[in-house]
C-alpha cells in the first residue's frame, strides 16, 4: 500500500481542495495463506519504486464530488448554450 505521508494544498476547484504530493511511504501488507506471486511482481515493483510521487502529481480526497460537480457544470452551461439558440 502507499501512504501519502505529507501534502501540500495547491488549490481549490469548485471549493474542493487539491493536494500536491510532498512525500509518500510504501508498506507491504503480507497475506502468505493467499499470495501467489507473479513472475514478473519484482519487476513491476521496482519499475513502480522509481516514479517519484512527490513531482507533479496531485489528488483530491473528494475527487469523485469534484468531477460531478464539473460535469454538472459543464452540462448546464450546455444547456444554457441551446436555450439562447432557441
Amino acid at each position: 500500500i502507499v501512504l501519502i505521508t505529507k501534502r501540500r494544498k495547491m488549490a481549490d476547484i469548485g471549493g474542493h481542495a487539491i493536494y500536491k504530493i510532498e512525500d509518500t511511504n510504501m508498506i507491504y501488507i503480507p497475506n502468505d495463506s493467499v499470495r501467489v506471486t507473479h513472475p514478473d511482481e519484482a519487476r513491476y515493483l521496482r519499475i513502480f519504486q522509481n516514479v517519484d510521487l512527490s513531482s507533479n502529481f496531485y489528488f483530491s480526497s473528494n475527487l469523485f464530488c469534484l468531477i460531478c460537480n464539473l460535469v454538472s457544470l459543464r452540462m448546464s452551461t450546455i444547456e444554457n448554450c441551446r436555450a439562447d439558440k432557441l
